[in-house]
């Protein structure tokens, strides 16, 4: 039987559409849902296509931790 293969992007997708309203990362200060954490990884996604990035490419990430390095995370996935 063969196995199925995700990665960090799969796994984004499918927490989205499985519980898009549910929270996906929590801050003291703010709740990120699984929607909009997918939003923003396609937008950053998008950002590195824009500047050139294609998949393969190398990418180098430099965030404090929280909603905006995990979607720069997930969106390099992409």
């Amino acid at each position: 039987m063969p196995q199925t293969v995700y990665n960090l992007a799969h796994l984004l997708e499918r927490a989205t559409a499985r519980t898009p309203d549910s929270a996906a990362i929590a801050t003291r200060d703010t709740v990120t849902t699984w929607r909009e954490l997918g939003a923003r990884a396609g937008a950053f996604a998008h950002a590195l296509e824009a500047a050139g990035a294609s998949p393969g490419d190398r990418v180098a990430l430099f965030l404090e931790r929280g909603p905006d390095a995990a979607a720069a995370l997930f969106g390099a996935f992409e």
